[in-house]
């Protein structure tokens, strides 16, 4: 179970007996089929790490309803940066078959990262890294989504006359 941890992108940089501090924090869980895991809107204080099973990842549209976006299996992981930074789940999460998770929780990862300076300052760079490649990936298709608007326009404008 522990080795999992280390293929987090949190935990990646840690050395072995860093990782056994965060490993100390574990709580391991047993979901089944149908079963949330966390739900979208909910206060967002633990992240979890799928030891064995899968989950399904989906949100609610105000047209279309319940939209899964994800499948997540083991190894995986979710909740991690609403667990750190105190936001609400962006997003339900449902088990869809027997599902072993180990739980983390967020105040506790914090309260360790406070007292062990270079394990939060190897987790937080982790995390800052992690944001930045996301924040450029929905830079990205955000310029493309936009990129196709104005294409898609400008058809449509020629269409009109």
């Amino acid at each position: 179970m522990e080795k999992l941890l280390q293929y987090m992108y949190l935990f990646s940089e840690l050395l072995p007996g860093e990782l056994q501090e965060v490993y100390g924090l574990v709580n391991p869980l047993v979901y089944q089929p149908k079963e949330k895991v966390v739900i979208e809107g909910d206060k967002g204080d633990s992240f979890y790490v799928i030891q064995q099973g899968t989950v399904a990842v989906s949100f609610e549209h105000p047209n279309l309803g319940t939209q899964v976006v994800a499948q997540l299996k083991e190894g995986n992981f979710f909740g991690e940066i609403g667990a750190l930074l105190g936001k609400p789940r962006t997003a339900t999460v449902t088990a869809t078959t027997e599902s072993y998770l180990m739980e983390i929780d967020g105040g506790e990862l914090y309260n360790l990262m406070e007292s062990q300076s270079r394990i939060g300052y190897k987790v937080m760079l982790a995390m800052t890294k992690e944001l930045a490649m996301r924040e450029e990936k929905t830079s990205g298709e955000l310029r493309e989504t936009r990129i196709e608007n104005s294409r898609l326009e400008k058809i449509l404008s020629r269409t009109r006359k």
